[in-house]
């Protein structure tokens, strides 16, 4: 099976499993990331996304695709928790690379909980650019933050 068009389907299988799978050598790289990628995509069960990032990033030969993707999912995606959690790793892993459309999220996002997973993972970070954003919050919400 060489070919990803031929893959059989697999998307029933947790992240852990797919993860499993290839330890087994019995499905490829390229077919685990294909398969974390749609489950990110297509599966609203918050508690595994976390859990496929990172294992993206085990697999993963182009991290700038996982940028994308984060970004994809913070700008178009409808469910605040996925919101959250996206936000939450695009903050920690790629902060110096999406400070600047940052700007625009902490200036227009309207979710609490988005929000507030934006304020604390910019709290985190001890860095100049992350406090100027922070401020930006604040002055927005003076009575929440």
């Amino acid at each position: 099976m060489d070919n990803i068009c031929e893959m059989p389907d697999l998307s029933y299988l947790t992240p852990d499993e797919v993860y499993q799978k290839y330890k087994n050598k019995e499905i490829k790289k390229s077919v685990v990331v294909a398969l974390l990628r749609e489950k990110i995509i297509n599966s609203r069960k918050i508690e595994d996304f976390e859990r496929i990032f990172d294992l993206l990033e085990l697999f993963d030969l182009n991290p700038e695709q996982n940028y994308y993707l984060l970004s994809f999912l913070t700008e178009q995606d409808k469910n605040e928790y996925i919101k959250e959690k996206a936000y939450k790793i695009k903050i920690r892993d790629y902060f110096e690379r999406c400070k600047n459309s940052l700007k625009y999220s902490v200036m227009n996002e309207t979710k609490f909980r988005v929000i507030c997973a934006i304020y604390t993972e910019l709290s985190k970070k001890k860095t100049e650019d992350a406090q100027k954003l922070i401020n930006i919050l604040e002055r927005r919400f003076p009575d929440i933050l």
